[in-house]
């Protein structure tokens, strides 16, 4: 094969393979096109899904306000529609076990928010002496101790057991204490209380044994099981601040 005709064939190959990678390439960017294409659809599509929540999201806010609010104005909370089933107030249902999901929402089971349709609400009650949707404390009154238990431990307050004066009283008369004063109790869970104080002693008892007895008092007099003293030789009552 003469010199000519050598040259011919490589550039033959060379063409040959320039032709290949030209169509890889043109193959990989109509690859990439049609994947921004569908990652571009996808992204368009979640975005609409995203406004749709938004926008579901807030007519069921706005439902559950108006419901709540109904609830909290005057004795709404007692509407006897809660309590029987009335036509009159077909958005009231006394315990029945509706399932919002499954159920058909219209006039003769929900109420509309201002006549728009979708903006609809409904009250079920859960149970008797039960705080409702939307019902205040005050209002609830004195139905269920479970509840004041419940604020109990929100407020820290002093559970309703505890007799505070007594219980100061009791622990002052441990052998070997003078005094107890920074007194305070409160509830921690449903059932479980604590107690912090700082005691003055007069060095006639150890300080292990004055607390074991307290810790034991505090536990088997006032149901108290978590129990925190401080022990002092002297009163400093007056370097503490004011609660």
């Amino acid at each position: 094969m003469n010199s000519r005709a050598k040259t011919g064939f490589s550039n033959r190959q060379r063409g040959a393979s320039s032709l290949f990678v030209t169509v890889i390439l043109v193959m990989v960017v109509m690859l990439l096109a049609v994947t921004a294409s569908v990652l571009s659809n996808t992204q368009f599509r979640l975005a609409g899904n995203l406004q749709f929540e938004n926008v579901a999201f807030n007519l069921a806010e706005g439902a559950i306000a108006t419901g709540e609010s109904w609830l909290s104005t005057g004795t709404n909370a007692s509407d006897g529609g809660l309590i029987t089933r009335a036509t009159a107030t077909p958005e009231l249902y006394p315990t029945a076990g509706l399932d919002p999901l499954a159920m058909t929402w219209g006039n003769t089971n929900s109420k509309a928010v201002g006549g728009d349709d979708n903006q609809r609400y409904l009250v079920e009650k859960a149970m008797a002496d039960t705080l409702q949707d939307g019902e205040s404390i005050a209002t609830c009154g004195d139905r269920s101790g479970a509840i004041r238990e419940s604020v109990d431990v929100l407020m820290e307050a002093v559970p309703a057991h505890v007799d505070i004066d007594r219980l100061q009283a009791t622990l002052e008369g441990v052998a070997g204490t003078v005094e107890v004063h920074d007194l305070h109790v409160w509830s921690l869970t449903t059932g479980h209380c604590a107690l912090s104080a700082h005691a003055v002693v007069d060095g006639s008892v150890s300080g292990d044994e004055i607390l074991a007895h307290m810790a034991a008092v505090c536990a088997r007099e006032f149901h108290v099981d978590h129990v925190t003293i401080q022990l002092e030789q002297q009163s400093r009552r007056h370097e503490e601040p004011v609660h």
